[in-house]
């Protein structure tokens, strides 16, 4: 069976731009759409069917690509803890901090989106820095990246059971658990094409649950509920705007003496605002991720990757604005940073909730913490996939047999089965965390952990980047400034400036995320224990990165690529796609694409 595979397919995964098909009048739009379509599809059958068990199957579409990202996205990181930021940098500061963090993001996929636009390959993701920088910087990231999202899927799995908590049902959360993992593994293991689907329809109900909260607050800020309160712009005024400087307590009064007073506290306070920030944009990249399932890599994933970070973007700031319209950080019900109460892990935390709740609309809060829970589990959905995905992928690159035959395979309807049980294997982690006296405790230990984890992946992609531009000088078979180069792939506008930005502001805010730790020690405020747990989860994800790095260099004895050896490495690599059709030149027909 295996020969035959080869013989008929003997070069299944080393495609060349000498095997693509791509005439100036294609790229154009003088082609007939349809032909080239049913071509696609007749040359995509056979290639399934022929590296069945060897391949992830190619079915994801546009829309259900978006869909994955968005649901991967927007989860209750920003629902829930835009509160907390609220508590502790201000009106103002909440807004500049996913204004910051956003800016951040926007950086790194400004570099993921052209790298894909070039080589949309399995795997993208630490498949980059592998092949620009250095074999070992590949595998640190991939891993990274895999222990991230196995622990998102733990945090995101002990999030949605702990909002159940919202209506005091007698039933123990360890059950509620169990429940949520039996939902999680369904959804991912009937096929990639039921997966991009039920994401898809998660999406829209995401983005309007957005919208309508957003209508709802500012229907709130205008004096709509019983209490016919108008609020307008009393918590913007300049009192309000930022918080008298850091404090790790709740702050009951805005001119409350607080641990850092003044201009610099307010600095730190942002800061650590937008570091936290940051885990609420955890997922921009996943249309990097889809590569291998995307029916039209070339076509379809660098307009996705830019697509999500702008809305990410869009919504967090303008939600964070509006909602921050009805809730001061002098709120009682919002949480602090330090000695939170277990009662704030449920919805009652979310500023949305507490701004209905002061409007004196009753049943309404219920309904959005339901909601919450909804948006949490679909959020534990995607962290699985994305951790299954990328384990998958590795495997397919590891040098050991053994791995490459069981967890680098997939069934033969093209799910990678192995990969997504021994990522689902982390998801249990989320017992631990509802067995913890103080849930809280564990749950900053996760998303910590996960947030500073892609941090070092973020800046790993930016540091390909800048070495993928400044390779194409030396090998001169490809040049960003040429027209043709613009017209089949996209070029991020403005580099090197985002790349070399995006780089150095993931290094700061992993190097400094520990900072109010450090503090507290110097202050004896915190316990010995305490700052162990804190100083684990501020650094144990970075830790992990060098450690991976330096063994895989230690064992393989691997060099930083050097310049001349980036002759193949602008190939788009179509592994087996060698036509994909073209937009159409109906506008109407090419956005109902996108949201169908």
């Amino acid at each position: 069976m295996h020969s035959s595979t080869e013989s008929e397919l003997p070069m299944r995964h080393n495609y060349t731009n000498e095997d693509v098909d791509y005439p100036e009048d294609k790229r154009a739009g003088c082609v007939d759409v349809e032909n080239i379509s049913q071509e696609a599809e007749d040359r995509r059958r056979d290639i399934n069917r022929l590296t069945r068990g060897e391949s992830l199957d190619r079915t994801l579409r546009r829309h259900q690509i978006t869909g994955i990202a968005i649901s991967g996205t927007i989860g209750t990181g920003f629902f829930i803890n835009c509160g907390d930021f609220i508590g502790l940098s201000g009106s103002v500061g909440v807004i500049l901090s996913y204004l910051f963090a956003g800016l951040i993001v926007t950086a790194v996929m400004l570099c993921l989106s052209e790298m894909v636009s070039v080589r949309p390959v399995p795997g993208a993701i630490f498949e980059y820095p592998k092949l620009y920088v250095d074999p070992a910087l590949g595998f640190a990231v991939g891993f990274t990246y895999w222990l991230a999202y196995c622990m998102s899927c733990a945090t995101l799995t002990v999030s949605t059971a702990v909002l159940t908590r919202y209506w005091e049902f007698p039933i123990d959360i360890g059950w509620v658990i169990v429940i949520v993992l039996i939902g999680v593994a369904s959804s991912n293991i009937f096929g990639v094409a039921i997966y991009g689907n039920i994401e898809w329809v998660v999406k829209w109900f995401k983005l309007i649950l957005v919208l309508g909260l957003d209508i709802l607050m500012i229907s709130i800020n205008l004096g709509a509920g019983p209490k016919g309160e108008y609020i307008g712009g009393r918590y913007f005024s300049s009192e309000y705007r930022f918080t008298p400087g850091f404090s790790g307590t709740h702050i009951d009064d805005p001119h409350q003496k607080v641990d850092i007073q003044g201009g610099g506290g307010v600095l730190l306070a942002l800061w650590t605002t937008t570091t936290l920030a940051q885990h609420a944009f955890i997922g921009v990249e996943l249309p990097v991720v889809t590569a291998g399932e995307a029916k039209y890599p070339r076509r379809d994933l660098p307009k996705a990757s830019r697509r999500i970070y702008l809305i990410s973007n869009l919504v967090y700031v303008v939600s964070a604005l509006i909602v921050a319209f009805n809730v001061p950080f002098t709120n009682p019900n919002l949480s602090p940073l330090h000695g939170a109460a277990n009662d704030s892990i449920t919805g009652h935390r979310s500023p949305f909730v507490i701004a209905i709740v002061n409007a004196g609309i009753t049943h309404l809060p219920g309904f959005v913490n339901a909601v919450f829970i909804f948006a949490a589990w679909t959020a534990a959905n995607t962290a699985l996939y994305v951790a299954s995905r990328t384990l998958f992928s590795l495997s397919k690159n590891s040098d050991i047999r053994y791995v490459r035959e069981t967890i680098g395979r997939t069934s033969s309807g093209g799910t990678p089965l192995v990969a997504i049980g021994v990522s689902f294997l982390f998801a249990f982690l989320a017992f631990f965390g509802a067995q913890q006296g103080d849930v809280q405790k564990p749950l900053g230990v996760f998303s910590r952990i996960a947030t500073t984890s892609i941090l070092c992946v973020y800046g790993c992609e930016c540091l390909a980047f800048l070495r993928f531009r400044a390779g194409m000088a030396h090998v001169r078979t490809i040049d960003r400034n040429d027209p043709k180069y613009t017209k089949t792939y996209y070029k991020s506008p403005r580099q090197p400036f985002p790349a070399y930005f995006g780089l150095i502001a993931c290094f700061l805010l992993v190097l400094f995320n520990g900072w109010d730790t450090f503090f507290r020690i110097s202050r004896r405020t915190i316990s010995g224990s305490d700052a162990a747990v804190e100083l684990l989860a501020a650094y144990l994800g970075p830790v992990l990165f060098v450690v991976f790095y330096i063994l895989y260099k230690f064992v393989n004895g691997t060099q930083i690529t050097g310049y001349p050896q980036f002759r193949n490495a602008y190939t788009p690599m179509e592994t087996g796609l060698d036509r994909e059709p073209p937009e159409s030149a109906n506008k109407i027909r090419r956005f109902l694409s996108w949201i169908k």
